[in-house]
């Protein structure tokens, strides 16, 4: 009687080890799982949060461009917008991972022309005056997205950042172009995302509107085209 109860108490213990071992890997392998779902959030939100910022900033821009329009200069300075954006006046650029078109901030910021002291914005031409504000919008150390060259600082950096302006005749389209932050995680060290080439090594492209135009972009990029009169 012994033998038999003893022999049933050993395959007990067995069962339950097995049982354990299996409750390890099936909570093992949920918590991967939670933990690649965190990830691509993270991810997503912080490509959520960049074009946040980029809607904004165009905005920001847009709105600085309309303040100089008036009566007698209805379209106001944007023209030296355009001149001062330097992006050839198009947006060849736009859809393609062209580090030549970075926008790049100067070193030193442009005079003040916001008036402050009173006299201040007489002293300024219209180009310093537009040099200003796009240095508000992109350069500025703290708020801009392209701080100083083509580096990013702070939190509201968009890296790789182009901008164009586009005059087409009917309207103007302020166009913002970034690295998304899914390539910017997967980049080699030679700044290459093998992910997302074809296997020939060119960019894989997708179709998105912008401005309602469909456009092929770089699946490595976000876009944001706003159009203005």
């Amino acid at each position: 009687m012994n033998r038999q109860f003893k022999t049933s108490n050993t395959k007990q213990h067995g069962s339950s080890l097995v049982e354990a071992m299996v409750a390890l890997v099936v909570f093992s392998v949920g918590a991967l799982g939670i933990a690649a779902m965190q990830t691509v959030s993270m991810v997503r939100g912080d490509d959520t949060r960049q074009r946040s910022i980029a809607i904004w900033k165009a905005q920001e821009l847009v709105d600085r461009m309309k303040a100089t329009k008036t009566t007698n200069n209805p379209d106001g300075l944007v023209a030296q917008y355009i001149a001062a954006i330097d992006n050839d006046n198009d947006d060849e650029g736009i859809g393609k991972l062209l580090a030549g078109d970075e926008y790049s901030c100067p070193v030193a910021p442009p005079p003040r022309c916001d008036d402050q002291d009173g006299d201040n914005a007489a002293a300024c031409t219209a180009g310093q005056m537009v040099d200003a504000d796009i240095w508000t919008v992109l350069c500025e150390p703290n708020t801009g997205v392209v701080p100083l060259g083509n580096a990013v600082a702070g939190s509201v950096g968009l890296r790789n950042l182009e901008v164009a302006l586009v005059d087409t005749g009917t309207e103007y389209r302020l166009y913002f172009e970034w690295l998304n932050r899914t390539t910017n995680s997967n980049l080699d060290t030679e700044g290459v995302d093998s992910g997302q080439q074809n296997n020939d090594g060119s960019a894989r492209n997708i179709t998105t509107s912008l401005c309602g135009d469909d456009e092929d972009i770089d699946s490595r990029l976000d876009a944001y085209c706003l159009r203005f009169e």
